[in-house]
């Protein structure tokens, strides 16, 4: 049979058509078409087919230079020789053979056909199948490939799967043996032995020939430099073991691992180890960021259930740890998961500072638990670049904190803090306790503060998130065109916040220095008021009798803010000291009221 520059079409007219760089299935255009076949047998005990020549070209730029191929067959042997496929940049050679010998019909002809197959001389260059595959379309870069692998299709044994570039730059070997492929409950790999070692200029391969548009994956192709990755596997999927390492320009990485399973596999557990020298997270993520590199040493085990995980558990050491450009070394973590249930404890023990903590979380919709106990020894704020106008100061507390509730401001329970020390040797300030309570066990809620220098009670009826649209809806009232009354139907706008509040700040002077703060209190000032949704009432009283701001002495500092005579008010006044003890008398009075403001400020 002999064909010559013909053109075939095959269109499905209810179909529409994709771009035309891209290959549709469903519209088929053929041109140049040529081949010629010649079939010396076709019986049915014997097979001999000779394609001495096929080439085509299809619409969306798949071309075809050369098809050939030596098709025989008989009731014992079938082989396909003398084959060869190119494409513009593509040439492929394989050598395929067949024993059939023990095939009783057709229905059995995949499983009881024993194959040869031998790949070599072959040269693969991925943009000549753009069409199908558009992110190839820059990939001009040749690929050698070649194989021997033998066996039926559901038994089969790759001796040696090879894949190279650009002089080994990036070369891949495989070695596997695979059994029972046509039913995954009893699949079973007997060997799997996979090496891949690429050099420099492989990473730089695959940022020139595919487009690459995650940012991460681009860095990690700039910095990872060279790879050599080893992994073996052998077992079943429900008894499955993996050893694995990583060597690479961003870090090492070595597991040995154990999986287990049922038969349905809709149960599956892992244990094992995981350990690296070092990843670093800087050229991961290509900035100076908050997380460099880290090293750890672990063991881990892991479930799932219908691909959920169920419980986890990570227990080692994290030798290393760069957070904010300070190393941490040799953190201690023991990390559990059950369910819903997240517990652990966490050691540290740095030249700058000892934590131990203890506790768990249990998440749930309606009712979240959270229990903490730690307790920090001399962290230096400065040296671990946490707080670097610390200037060296020391912070050591003790933490007990017990909550639970679906949500912050409707939590049970408590946060409480001890021990407070913060400076150093010679200067230094120091809190009995910080104690914060909150009760939303009856209608009425109440969050107190208790401590040496603050406290305080709010109660009520609040819920925090709310409380900018009960504001929002107050201020609206009186300057509309500045504050938009709210139009959201959401149940966010659905705000019912009545609570008034009380706190009382005693003079520290040593703390607010230590503390750099921008004022120091020298008396005690009161901050109290109410927010009322349902009397569209808001009220915020500051008093503030002495303060130091610098060299400046403020006395008598009050602020009032309120709407009790249906317009927004507000007042403030304060006599100020300058270093030559001058006084000065500020007084601000601003009312706001049908969407104007009217405002003095005297002195």
């Amino acid at each position: 049979a002999m064909i010559r520059r013909s053109r075939v079409s095959y269109n499905v007219l209810s179909e529409p058509h994709k771009p035309d760089s891209c290959f549709d299935i469903n519209h088929i255009s053929l041109s140049e078409l040529s081949t010629t076949i010649n079939i010396r047998a076709l019986k049915k005990d014997s097979l001999n087919v000779h394609i001495k020549r096929f080439s085509c070209q299809e619409q969306s730029g798949i071309s075809i230079k050369r098809l050939t191929l030596q098709a025989q067959a008989n009731t014992q042997h079938a082989s396909i020789s003398d084959c060869v496929i190119q494409l513009p940049n593509t040439y492929i050679e394989p050598r395929v053979e067949a024993n059939i010998s023990k095939v009783e019909n057709y229905k059995n002809l995949l499983d009881s056909t024993y194959f040869y197959v031998n790949i070599d001389k072959t040269q693969v260059t991925l943009s000549d199948i753009a069409s199908l595959v558009p992110e190839f379309y820059r990939f001009d870069t040749p690929i050698t490939i070649s194989c021997n692998a033998e066996g039926l299709l559901k038994d089969f044994t790759a001796h040696n799967i090879s894949i190279g570039m650009a002089n080994k730059s990036i070369a891949l070997d495989i070695e596997a043996a695979i059994q029972n492929i046509q039913n995954y409950k009893e699949l079973n790999i007997s060997k799997s032995h996979i090496k891949l070692r690429t050099k420099r200029r492989g990473a730089q391969l695959i940022k020139q020939n595919i487009t690459i548009t995650d940012s991460i994956l681009q860095n990690i192709l700039s910095n990872i430099e060279e790879i050599d990755f080893n992994s073996k596997v052998s077992g079943s999927l429900s008894n499955m073991k993996a050893q694995i390492s990583l060597l690479s320009g961003i870090g090492d990485f070595y597991t040995n691992l154990t999986l287990t399973g049922d038969s349905s596999l809709s149960y599956m557990a892992c244990n094992g180890y995981i350990k690296s020298n070092g990843i670093d997270f800087v050229k991961i993520l290509g900035n100076t960021g908050t997380i460099g590199t880290v090293a750890f040493d672990a063991d881990i085990n892991a479930a799932t259930r219908n691909r959920n995980v169920t419980q986890a558990r990570f227990n080692g050491i994290i030798s290393r740890l760069d957070f904010n450009q300070y190393s941490y070394k040799d953190i201690v973590v023991d990390a559990q998961l059950n369910k819903n249930r997240y517990s652990g404890k966490l050691e540290l023990l740095d030249p700058n500072g000892k934590i131990d903590l203890e506790g768990y979380v249990q998440l749930s919709p309606t009712d979240t638990h959270a229990n903490v106990v730690a307790t920090c020894q001399n962290i230096d704020l400065t040296a671990l670049n946490l707080v670097p106008q610390a200037k060296g100061n020391k912070l050591s507390f003790n933490l007990n904190a017990n909550l639970a509730g679906s949500q912050l401001d409707k939590a049970n329970g408590y946060v409480h803090i001890d021990n407070i020390f913060y400076g150093n040797k010679e200067d230094n300030f120091k809190w009995k306790k910080l104690n914060i309570d909150s009760d939303n066990t009856t209608e009425q809620q109440q969050i107190s503060i208790t401590s040496d220098y603050i406290n305080g009670i709010i109660e009520g009826k609040y819920t925090f998130k709310e409380l900018i649209y009960s504001l929002k809806n107050i201020g609206s009232q009186f300057v509309p065109s500045i504050i938009p009354p709210i139009t959201e139907t959401s149940e966010a706008t659905q705000h019912n916040n009545n609570f008034n509040w009380r706190l009382t700040v005693n003079p520290h002077i040593k703390a607010a220095q230590l503390l750099n703060l921008p004022v120091i209190l020298t008396d005690t000032a009161l901050i109290e008021g109410f927010v009322g949704d349902s009397l569209q009432a808001v009220q915020v009283n500051v008093s503030v009798p002495y303060m130091l701001a610098g060299l400046t002495h403020i006395e008598g500092f009050n602020v009032n803010l309120g709407n009790e005579n249906k317009n927004l008010q507000l007042t403030a006044q304060a006599n100020i000291l300058n270093a030559e003890n001058k006084a000065t008398l500020l007084s601000l009075n601003a009312s706001a009221e049908n969407d104007s403001i009217q405002l003095s400020l005297d002195w």
